[in-house]
């Protein structure tokens, strides 16, 4: 299937106020060690779009093991996640920087070009919560964090 999104109106998307859809239900699931948040998201001003945010954690004590992903018609625009060493591509400029990035995925664009890592120097999560929250406040997506999600 044909990607038919400009950077621009992914863009859009991305920054627009949305919100977890009603019919949701808000809470973190276990894997192993870790946890894993799977929900469907709605643009508050009702455009219709399949949107989606997936948050997990390797380890849920280990924030440097946490990431998170936007969906768009099943396809990621967007992910969140840490690298400890930062890596280049054939030795010259940082490909992923290190620490905590997002990653911006724009297909209309060649495959090797696809991918852009920039650095989120002011994210640092201290736990799971946390980085929801930041997450959240990222993607301008509204959640309400009761007890009932952890």
């Amino acid at each position: 299937m044909a990607w038919t999104f400009s950077a621009a109106r992914v863009r859009e998307i991305v920054v627009a106020p949305k919100c977890i859809s009603p019919e949701q239900k808000v809470e973190f699931s276990s894997q192993g060690e870790g946890k894993e948040l799977n929900v469907l998201l709605d643009l508050i001003d009702g455009g219709s779009h399949h949107l989606r945010l997936v948050v997990s954690a390797g380890r849920a004590d280990v924030p440097e093991s946490y990431a998170a992903a936007f969906l768009l018609n099943n396809r990621r625009v967007r992910g969140i996640d840490h690298s400890k060493i930062e890596r280049k591509r054939y030795y010259r400029k940082p490909h992923i920087p290190k620490g905590w990035h997002e990653n911006v995925l724009d297909y209309t664009l060649p495959a090797a070009e696809q991918n852009r890592h920039d650095a989120l120097p002011d994210f640092q999560p201290r736990d799971l919560r946390d980085f929801l929250r930041e997450v959240c406040q990222h993607w301008n997506i509204q959640i309400e964090f009761g007890e009932d999600l952890w």
